[in-house]
């Protein structure tokens, strides 16, 4: 009887030895996240050539969720290859689906994890072990099988929590029959709603508009009311306006503000360029204060035109600043009125010896097509249209000694490197074409006429010859004791000084002998001939003691030919 007892004994010992783990119908208990037991492997779990070694899981869970399934083998024998596959499925009857990527175990480098990459709820798990056609044996010697809630709520913590197993993003999408379920995100009564913390960014994408984990905004509609502010920016997408249903208000007073258009900008200084029409219905106040600038321009208008501009059926408008005034049957008598005024203002000493002036007309460098500096212009030719002058004078001050130094100034001598003044036709034209020139000192000339000479006396004190430049100053001096011929130029050089001259120029020329004690002779160059007195002596040329001043006018018939005629 002992012995029966002991060989039963060592039959079930042996039986237990050589029973593998219980790989059916595993399970994880509901609210748990790992299997409720351990599993025992021995050294009955092998997997040989050609079979196939299967563990199922039972997985009662309620939400969608993340697996894991660790798994080692150890090489018994042979050339080891075994696929290493994990399943899920829904229901009982659905079917198996593949979860993560598949292990081909061929050493114990291949020992590691089958991650699933979408959290579903699946209620039935299984591992299967496939090992190749090659001869082998391998021990399966670690199996573990863990899950994670896709949505982790710890109890009365207000905080959900949505999990992967692994790196990457975590979408919430809502689902229904039709696959076009609205998701709403609600606060609970008067509570606040909100989207991220300050330690992460937070991004809102839609097939409309979106606002980028930068803050960028795109696709935006209306936003009617509220603040809005970025450090990198507020983009309101293409065609956009920027609208108020009151007052609009850009900036606080407390920081700067820049505008940048791809046409036209301001920066946060004030400066404006590329800008197009300005419309006001009230007036524009620019102040500048100026100390040391080089360049006191408070208003810089430029326009610089095309080659071409202006229409040829019509008459164009290139104008950098065009202002105008309008009314009609005005009563005020008192009152200012212009389109456009320049007032220099100011006080005290002015040590600048460049202009200054209430307007400056100014004809920049290398302009040669310009009309004037200033031009007055009757315009319009519909109606009658007067004005009292093109340039009229007014005074409006009775302090003793104010007043202007001259009604016109044609003068001005060199400044620094410039030259003094000069007309290159003449200083004046007058309205039939006649001009008034004064490049010949002391004179001024009409059309090559003199119209008042001013003498300035040249002494000639010994027979010589005079200048064409002494001739025109009108009077010829002499202290002589001796006889003295004084012999005049061509009529050629005589011309040449006298602006706009030519036939029917003339000019006077006085000789004094009042000073002398013999005779002076007048000698003619051969271009120049005496015309036939109209009066007794008036061909004679001395002038002598006696009648001591001599009185004798030239006249030209040709740019090179002169008469001269004796008045006295």
């Amino acid at each position: 009887m002992k012995r029966l007892i002991i060989l039963m004994i060592i039959l079930i010992t042996a039986a237990v030895i050589s029973m593998a783990a219980d790989r059916d119908n595993l399970i994880i208990k509901y609210g748990m996240t790992e299997l409720s037991r351990d599993v025992s492997l021995n050294a009955s779990d092998t997997t040989n050539t050609s079979e196939t070694t299967t563990f199922t899981i039972i997985n009662r869970q309620r939400y969608a969720q993340n697996q894991t399934f660790t798994v080692g083998l150890e090489d018994i024998s042979g050339t080891p290859s075994v696929v290493i596959t994990a399943y899920g499925k829904v229901t009982s009857a659905g079917s198996w689906v593949a979860i993560g990527s598949a292990i081909t175990w061929t050493s114990d480098s291949d020992d590691g994890d089958i991650t699933s990459t979408t959290p579903i709820n699946y209620n039935y798990l299984k591992v299967e072990f496939v090992a190749s056609g090659a001869t082998q044996q391998t021990l399966i010697d670690e199996f573990e099988v863990k899950t994670s809630n896709a949505f982790d709520i710890p109890a009365n913590s207000g905080t959900l929590t949505v999990s992967r197993a692994t790196s990457g993003t975590v979408t919430i999408t809502s689902a229904d029959d039709d696959a076009n379920a609205a998701l709403t995100l609600v606060a609970g009564g008067t509570g606040a709603l909100t989207l991220g913390d300050s330690g992460s960014t937070t991004a809102v994408t839609s097939s409309d508009w979106g606002i980028s984990a930068t803050g960028v905004q795109t696709g935006m509609g209306t936003i009617s009311s509220g603040k809005v502010s970025s450090s990198a920016g507020v983009d309101l997408g293409t065609s956009q306006a920027l609208t108020g249903t009151t007052a609009l208000t850009i900036g606080a007073g407390t920081e700067t503000v820049a505008v940048n258009s791809s046409d036209w900008d301001i920066d946060a200084t004030g400066n404006m360029s590329g800008i197009g029409t300005i419309g006001m219905n009230d007036r524009l106040t620019v102040t500048h204060a100026t100390s040391t600038d080089v360049s006191a321009l408070p208003v810089y208008l430029s326009e610089t035109l095309s080659a071409d501009f202006g229409d040829a059926s019509a008459p164009a408008y290139g104008m950098t600043v065009y202002s105008k005034i309008e009314g009609a049957n005005l009563a005020a008598t008192d009152a200012y009125e212009s389109a456009l005024t320049g007032l220099y203002g100011i006080t005290g000493t002015n040590a600048s010896v460049y202009p200054k002036a209430g307007v400056l007309a100014w004809i920049a460098d290398n302009t040669t097509t310009a009309d004037g500096a200033f031009v007055a212009l009757i315009d319009g030719d519909t109606q009658v249209t007067q004005a009292g002058a093109a340039y009229a004078v007014r005074n409006l001050n009775s302090t003793p000694t104010s007043g202007f130094g001259y009604g016109l100034d044609l003068y001005s001598a060199a400044i620094g490197i410039y030259d003094a003044v000069e007309y290159r036709t003449a200083d004046v034209r007058f309205v039939n074409g006649e001009t008034f020139d004064n490049s010949l000192d002391k004179n001024i000339i009409s059309n090559g006429n003199f119209i008042i000479q001013t003498p300035s006396p040249n002494a000639i004190n010994s027979t010589d010859a005079i200048t064409a430049a002494q001739m025109l100053g009108g009077v010829i001096t002499s202290t002589s004791g001796a006889a003295t011929a004084l012999t005049t130029p061509t009529a050629t050089a005589i011309m040449a000084l006298i602006p706009n001259g030519g036939r029917g120029t003339t000019f006077d020329l006085i000789i004094d002998n009042s000073a002398g004690s013999s005779t002076i002779t007048l000698t003619l160059d051969g271009s120049i001939s005496v015309n036939t007195p109209a009066i007794t002596g008036g061909d004679a040329l001395t002038v002598s003691t006696a009648n001591t001043v001599g009185l004798f006018r030239f006249y030209f018939v040709s740019g090179t030919a002169a008469k001269v005629f004796r008045i006295y």
